[in-house]
């Protein structure tokens, strides 16, 4: 795309045309720093966390905040929307992965597993699994569907700070604190 979106200390989030650096928006909402934002697929909605234990999802269009998802525990460091825009889900500090239903703002289910801080969540193109990764120095896989983590995968020496699915789904792309790939 050609959109650019930043959170920030100052609670804010703002969209910048990637092409020329030109400030396109500001969205204003939060009451804390801003730790992650995510675009939908399709570019049409923006997710954004805070340490005021918040999502917002926001309508890229107009800037308008059309839900707020209260996080019922600490600060959300990750999100991460589905292929098809139906869920989001989130990563954070207690642990927990959330799976949103996006229309209802509603916490569909919870997956624990992790024994530290979740900083990275990602949805494979199809849609039917969750990777997250953590400050345990492990990446879990987790069917949507079920409650079920499918797979842990071990041998990082650092902890996992972001991660996302190839294309086609067949591989991960991982990286930490000491600069492994």
């Amino acid at each position: 795309g050609k959109t650019l979106a930043s959170g920030s200390y100052d609670h804010t989030v703002r969209l910048w045309d990637s092409a020329t650096g030109q400030h396109l928006a500001t969205f204003e909402g939060h009451t804390d720093q801003i730790l992650a934002v995510a675009f939908s697929l399709n570019g049409k909605m923006l997710a954004s966390s805070s340490l005021d234990n918040t999502i917002r999802l926001w309508e890229v269009a107009n800037g308008q905040c059309f839900k707020t998802l209260q996080a019922d525990s600490d600060w959300v460091y990750s999100v991460a929307f589905s292929p098809d825009g139906r869920f989001l889900a989130s990563g954070s500090y207690d642990q927990t992965i959330h799976l949103w239903e996006v229309a209802s703002g509603q916490c569909l289910k919870s997956w624990q597993g992790h024994t530290d801080q979740i900083h990275a969540v990602a949805f494979s193109p199809d849609g039917k699994l969750v990777a997250s990764g953590s400050s345990d120095q492990t990446i879990r896989l987790w069917e949507v569907t079920s409650d079920q983590c499918l797979a842990i995968l071990q041998g990082h020496l650092s902890a996992i700070q972001t991660l996302a699915f190839s294309p086609d789904g067949k591989s991960l792309t991982v990286a930490g604190n000491l600069k492994e790939l």
